[in-house]
Protein backbone atom coordinates (compact mmCIF):
# COMPACT_ATOMS: atom_id res chain seq x y z
CA UNK A 1 0.00 0.00 0.00
CA UNK A 2 1.40 3.33 -1.02
CA UNK A 3 2.16 5.82 1.67
CA UNK A 4 -0.60 8.90 3.11
CA UNK A 5 1.17 12.17 2.38
CA UNK A 6 1.73 14.10 5.37
CA UNK A 7 -0.46 17.26 5.28
CA UNK A 8 1.59 19.81 5.70
CA UNK A 9 1.20 22.56 8.83
CA UNK A 10 -1.52 25.66 8.35
CA UNK A 11 0.97 28.63 7.24
CA UNK A 12 0.50 31.13 9.76
CA UNK A 13 -1.02 34.27 8.50
CA UNK A 14 0.26 37.94 9.36
CA UNK A 15 -2.71 39.47 11.92
CA UNK A 16 -0.70 42.72 12.83
CA UNK A 17 -1.17 46.13 11.42
CA UNK A 18 0.73 46.98 8.48
CA UNK A 19 2.22 50.61 8.54
CA UNK A 20 2.23 51.41 4.95
CA UNK A 21 -1.06 50.33 4.10
CA UNK A 22 -2.51 52.87 7.28
CA UNK A 23 -0.69 55.44 5.79
CA UNK A 24 -2.23 55.09 2.27
CA UNK A 25 -5.90 54.96 3.73
CA UNK A 26 -5.28 57.95 6.16
CA UNK A 27 -4.01 59.57 3.22
CA UNK A 28 -6.96 58.42 0.82
CA UNK A 29 -9.32 59.68 3.85
CA UNK A 30 -7.38 62.73 4.12
CA UNK A 31 -8.49 64.01 0.78
CA UNK A 32 -11.84 62.94 0.71
CA UNK A 33 -12.65 63.71 3.96
CA UNK A 34 -11.31 67.50 2.93
CA UNK A 35 -13.51 67.57 -0.26
CA UNK A 36 -16.62 66.18 0.86
CA UNK A 37 -16.92 67.57 4.26
CA UNK A 38 -14.21 70.23 4.51
CA UNK A 39 -12.36 69.12 7.52
CA UNK A 40 -9.71 66.38 8.17
CA UNK A 41 -10.24 62.68 9.39
CA UNK A 42 -9.33 63.07 12.73
CA UNK A 43 -12.02 66.11 13.12
CA UNK A 44 -14.43 64.73 11.18
CA UNK A 45 -14.32 61.43 13.39
CA UNK A 46 -13.87 62.94 16.47
CA UNK A 47 -15.37 66.61 16.67
CA UNK A 48 -18.32 66.79 18.33
CA UNK A 49 -19.11 71.10 18.10
CA UNK A 50 -21.03 72.24 15.68
CA UNK A 51 -19.92 73.98 12.37
CA UNK A 52 -21.09 77.36 13.57
CA UNK A 53 -21.42 80.37 11.79
CA UNK A 54 -20.02 81.23 8.38
CA UNK A 55 -18.41 77.82 7.79
CA UNK A 56 -18.86 74.65 5.86
CA UNK A 57 -17.10 71.86 8.19
CA UNK A 58 -19.36 68.95 8.51
CA UNK A 59 -18.52 66.41 11.37
CA UNK A 60 -19.96 62.76 11.97
CA UNK A 61 -22.49 64.29 14.17
CA UNK A 62 -23.84 66.70 12.24
CA UNK A 63 -23.86 63.99 9.20
CA UNK A 64 -25.76 61.10 11.77
CA UNK A 65 -27.71 64.25 13.09
CA UNK A 66 -28.68 65.48 8.76
CA UNK A 67 -29.59 61.68 8.41
CA UNK A 68 -32.12 61.77 11.15
CA UNK A 69 -33.99 64.07 10.02
CA UNK A 70 -32.41 67.18 11.78
CA UNK A 71 -30.33 70.72 10.57
CA UNK A 72 -27.33 68.74 10.22
CA UNK A 73 -25.38 71.47 12.07
CA UNK A 74 -25.27 73.71 9.09
CA UNK A 75 -25.96 77.44 9.47
CA UNK A 76 -29.31 78.40 7.60
CA UNK A 77 -26.82 81.70 6.71
CA UNK A 78 -24.31 79.78 5.50
CA UNK A 79 -26.29 77.72 3.25
CA UNK A 80 -28.52 80.45 1.76
CA UNK A 81 -24.86 82.14 0.94
CA UNK A 82 -23.50 79.30 -0.86
CA UNK A 83 -27.36 79.11 -2.33
CA UNK A 84 -27.95 75.03 -1.13
CA UNK A 85 -30.53 73.37 1.55
CA UNK A 86 -30.00 73.83 5.13
CA UNK A 87 -28.94 70.48 5.76
CA UNK A 88 -25.54 68.52 5.82
CA UNK A 89 -26.14 66.86 2.23
CA UNK A 90 -26.39 70.10 0.54
CA UNK A 91 -23.24 71.72 2.29
CA UNK A 92 -21.89 67.95 0.60
CA UNK A 93 -23.40 68.80 -2.88
CA UNK A 94 -21.88 72.13 -2.56
CA UNK A 95 -18.07 70.92 -1.27
CA UNK A 96 -17.75 67.91 -4.01
CA UNK A 97 -19.27 70.57 -7.10
CA UNK A 98 -16.14 72.19 -7.65
CA UNK A 99 -13.35 69.77 -6.29
CA UNK A 100 -14.26 66.49 -7.65
CA UNK A 101 -11.74 65.92 -10.27
CA UNK A 102 -8.99 67.78 -8.30
CA UNK A 103 -9.63 65.07 -5.07
CA UNK A 104 -9.82 61.98 -8.19
CA UNK A 105 -6.42 63.43 -9.50
CA UNK A 106 -4.99 63.53 -5.70
CA UNK A 107 -6.64 59.77 -5.03
CA UNK A 108 -5.12 58.00 -7.95
CA UNK A 109 -1.80 60.08 -7.68
CA UNK A 110 -1.64 58.43 -3.37
CA UNK A 111 -2.61 54.92 -4.99
CA UNK A 112 0.25 55.00 -7.81
CA UNK A 113 3.30 57.00 -5.54
CA UNK A 114 2.48 54.39 -2.68
CA UNK A 115 2.83 51.28 -5.20
CA UNK A 116 5.78 52.72 -6.81
CA UNK A 117 7.10 53.45 -2.59
CA UNK A 118 6.38 49.62 -1.98
CA UNK A 119 8.28 48.48 -4.76
CA UNK A 120 11.03 50.91 -4.75
CA UNK A 121 11.75 50.79 -0.75
CA UNK A 122 11.64 46.92 -0.44
CA UNK A 123 15.10 46.26 0.67
CA UNK A 124 14.54 49.03 3.78
CA UNK A 125 11.15 47.42 4.76
CA UNK A 126 12.51 44.24 4.32
CA UNK A 127 15.34 45.34 6.52
CA UNK A 128 12.89 46.87 9.44
CA UNK A 129 10.49 44.04 9.19
CA UNK A 130 13.45 41.94 9.94
CA UNK A 131 14.30 44.17 12.82
CA UNK A 132 10.59 44.41 14.14
CA UNK A 133 10.97 41.12 14.42
CA UNK A 134 14.47 40.71 16.06
CA UNK A 135 12.38 42.96 18.69
CA UNK A 136 9.52 40.82 19.33
CA UNK A 137 7.19 43.50 17.76
CA UNK A 138 6.83 41.28 14.15
CA UNK A 139 3.08 39.86 15.14
CA UNK A 140 2.06 43.17 16.03
CA UNK A 141 3.14 45.64 13.01
CA UNK A 142 5.16 45.64 9.16
CA UNK A 143 6.29 47.68 7.42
Amino acid sequence: MARRKKSRAPRRRFTGINALDAAQTYAQAAVWTDVLFNNTPIDFALSTQGSGSGSSKINLKELVNSVLGGAGGVHPGTASAVGVAPNAFGMIQHNLKGQWVEATIKSVGIGIGFKVAKKALAAPRRNLNKLTRNLGMGQMIRF
